[in-house]
């Protein structure tokens, strides 16, 4: 009976999220505990030392001019057919919840990668961006955050939204993730052939956070950020979670009961939005380790550093961003036991419910078939202490951005100019609306954003992968070797 009653607790929020009162169907201890011990289909991969059943077919997901500088040739990518062997031996509960999402990642690769004799459907455009055998043992996820902005003095109004991508690529033999983080500064052209603007148009160039921002007639924002990401790193996203920042201020405050950072330096931000409440005043962060409650932690990882110049780039946005995200996974290690999970789970459910969490995938339906039949999800779940978590570490971190701030991939278009010849056209007719802007570089390599592949017309498919995105490609290649 006490597994019988930490089930239903556990499935009754994720229920409030997927059904609406009429149609709450009966819920019993039996039909808890049927659905648990329900058997799946053979599409099962092995997380630890988690052996179970490989899938019989191969593994992804859903979707939403033109002057050649350079011709490049694209390799050729191995075999989809994922084989994952256990590097060491690993079990708990977060393992027991990858491993439902591997199973479900590997269902739907099997959609796209296939062909018309086994059924399924092949996806010559995704296979095409996509590098199957970088992909292969990886659980590829995008994470966007997105909220109202506030960098005096260049934008200062209300109601202007930026959304920020970091794609989690998960090892699933070894444990460990290796996270990217893109500035938002970014051009995508995919967005600007998604809205079939006209080829340098004056103020036409996009950049990437409106992949998911920007309203596009008859595509998901889930799909076309999906496209940009598989374009600019050749991973499979294989599943995307939007969520408004202020989730993450709800999850410092009522999951973990504040983090603790270790600030490198002492310094003063400018103000900051978040949930339409202007915090104007300046802030300040002492040097040292401290713990913050959950608008302090926005205001750490979003606000405008006060400096007379350049700030060191230990205060770059996206490093205080992994430092709180690395100090979020160690209090959830700290979190232990049944009650804090459930407790967790009721908190994400209504944050899921009131819109401010959104995925491209059935949570409620991921979780209690896939995870249902993971071995020893129960016990698992029932275990009194932190020996059940097994948090996977965080091998490393790269931040796409121009190498004066991180770890390169890109360049800001004044800089791109001196050898781009299309970057310094795109800068003279004014594609630009302005020069905080960045795009692909590396070495002599020349970003071209208009290129069409040799089956496209006037707006068809371009081939960014090949012919914009490389740098940035081979940045990711180089950090999962």
């Amino acid at each position: 009976m006490k597994i019988c009653r930490v089930l239903i607790t556990l499935a009754a929020p994720l229920m409030l999220i997927a059904c609406s009162p009429a149609a709450v169907p009966m819920v019993t201890p039996t039909t808890i505990v049927s659905s648990l011990t329900s058997t799946l289909p053979p599409t099962v991969a092995v997380i630890g030392n988690r052996p179970t059943e490989v899938p019989t077919g191969t593994p992804t997901l859903v979707p939403p001019t033109a002057t050649s500088s350079s011709t490049l040739t694209r390799t050729a990518t191995a075999s989809p057919t994922p084989t994952v062997t256990p590097a060491k031996m690993r079990q708990g509960l977060v393992d027991s919840v990858l491993t439902a999402l591997v199973n479900e990642s590997q269902r739907l690769r099997g959609r796209w990668t296939g062909s018309k004799e086994d059924g399924r459907y092949k996806d010559e455009k995704r296979l095409s961006r996509v590098n199957l055998a970088l992909s292969e043992g990886r659980l590829n996820i995008l994470l966007i955050g997105y909220g109202e902005t506030y960098e005096p003095p260049v934008t200062t109004a209300a109601g202007v939204y930026l959304a920020s991508f970091s794609l989690v690529s998960y090892n699933v033999a070894f444990g460990e993730v290796t996270i990217f983080s893109f500035t938002h500064d970014i051009r995508a052209p995919e967005i600007e052939r998604a809205t079939r603007l006209i080829p340098r148009g004056v103020g036409t160039a996009r950049r990437m956070g409106d992949a998911y921002l920007a309203k596009v007639d008859g595509v998901s924002p889930f799909d076309l950020s999906r496209e940009v990401i598989e374009d600019a790193t050749g991973l499979s996203v294989d599943f995307v979670v939007a969520f408004d920042d202020s989730i993450l201020a709800d999850v410092v405050d009522r999951i973990l009961g504040g983090v603790t950072i270790d600030v490198p330096e002492s310094f003063d931000v400018h103000g900051f939005r978040l949930g339409n409440v202007l915090y104007d005043k300046v802030g300040h962060f002492d040097k040292g380790v401290q713990t913050l409650s959950g608008v302090r932690v926005i205001q750490y990882i979003k606000t405008v550093p006060v400096a007379a110049g350049a700030y060191p780039r230990e205060l770059e946005h996206n490093v205080r961003k992994h430092q709180v995200f690395q100090a979020i996974l160690t209090g959830l290690g700290k979190k232990c036991g049944s009650k804090f999970w459930v407790d967790s789970g009721w908190a994400l459910a209504g944050m899921v419910k009131d819109g401010r969490v959104k995925a491209d995938f059935d949570l409620v339906s991921m979780l209690t078939v896939n995870l249902s039949s993971v071995p020893g999800f129960v016990q698992d779940l029932l275990q009194g202490d932190c020996r059940g978590v097994n948090l996977p570490g965080i091998k490393d971190t790269k931040y796409i951005v121009d190498p004066a701030h991180g770890d390169g991939g890109v360049q800001w278009i004044t800089a791109n100019s001196a050898f781009n010849p299309i970057t310094r056209k795109d800068i003279d007719t004014k594609v630009y609306s302005g020069l905080d802007v960045e795009i692909p570089a590396g070495g002599e390599f020349v970003a071209n954003p208009y290129v069409l592949d040799r089956d496209s017309r006037a707006v068809g498919y371009s081939d960014f992968s090949a012919q914009y995105w490389v740098p940035v490609r081979e940045l990711v290649k180089a950090a999962l070797k």
